[in-house]
């Protein structure tokens, strides 16, 4: 990161102190916005034209979006951090930001990291608590994206249905039951190719899945795990079958030291 503000406290007795603010070099991506053109580009590479004006470097993976060229992509008056989102979230990718290296991929729920999280500690990292939720609300079992090329003249369709859960014995839309059964349909972005509708069908997905458990663990020392990973969370030692104890996907991480 980078110190971007500071902030002294003058006080009697000699006993000043100074707060020093620092942020992740992404913030040099809300500085200015600006309208810029891309032409026949791929996503990728749209997007490291966009950090390299920053002095960032992208780490850059996903499968169904490698093969899209895009005839032309407009930068609207945005931030180069709001059109990197806009970006990344259309095609189900997550964004974060270590040193100068910006991470753009989609969620890989197949590398396990092997960490466990555990409430003793017994068999891995301690946890201090443990707050799931499970909301069947934002699941659904197909998602249908639908759009019309103005240059042809023709429907794009494409639909991603799920199919398999890398975290657990059941997908998100099985184990919701009745509530999991339903079909949700894009059409308010511009699609211009199948394949572009395929990766919009299948970003869309995969976010309203891994909605459906969600949770915040809080534990001691410094785990060796990082975003984009998957660990395991025990909540009862394996003692009980329950639908909290299982694998998760990391979001996000939070390091508190004193």
């Amino acid at each position: 990161g980078e110190i971007v503000g500071v902030e002294p406290h003058f006080k009697g007795g000699g006993k000043t102190t100074v707060l020093f603010r620092g942020m992740n070099k992404l913030h040099q991506l809300i500085r200015k916005r600006k309208s810029v053109t891309f032409t026949e580009k791929k996503e990728k590479d749209i997007l490291s034209q966009v950090l390299g004006d920053s002095g960032l470097s992208i780490d850059w993976k996903h499968d169904s979006a490698d093969g899209i060229t895009y005839k032309h992509v407009y930068q609207h008056n945005q931030s180069d951090l709001e059109f990197l989102r806009t970006r990344a979230g259309r095609i189900g990718a997550h964004v974060w930001c270590v040193d100068s290296k910006v991470s753009v991929k989609f969620p890989d729920l197949q590398t396990d990291s092997g960490v466990v999280l555990d409430l003793d500690g017994a068999s891995g990292i301690g946890l201090k608590n443990f707050l799931p939720r499970m909301s069947s609300a934002p699941v659904v079992k197909k998602v249908t994206v639908k759009g019309w090329n103005p240059e042809t003249k023709e429907l794009i369709s494409a639909t991603a249905t799920s199919s398999g859960s890398k975290l657990g014995s059941k997908t998100a839309s099985s184990a919701a039951g009745d509530h999991g059964s339903e079909e949700s349909f894009t059409v308010d972005h511009p699609i211009w190719s199948q394949e572009e509708a395929t990766a919009l069908a299948e970003g869309r997905l995969m976010e309203m899945s891994l909605g459906y458990i969600t949770g915040e663990a809080e534990c001691v020392g410094n785990p060796k795990f990082d975003l984009g990973q998957v660990i395991h969370v025990d909540v009862n030692d394996g003692k009980v079958k329950d639908p909290f104890t299982g694998k998760y996907y990391v979001m996000g991480v939070s390091d508190r030291y004193s």
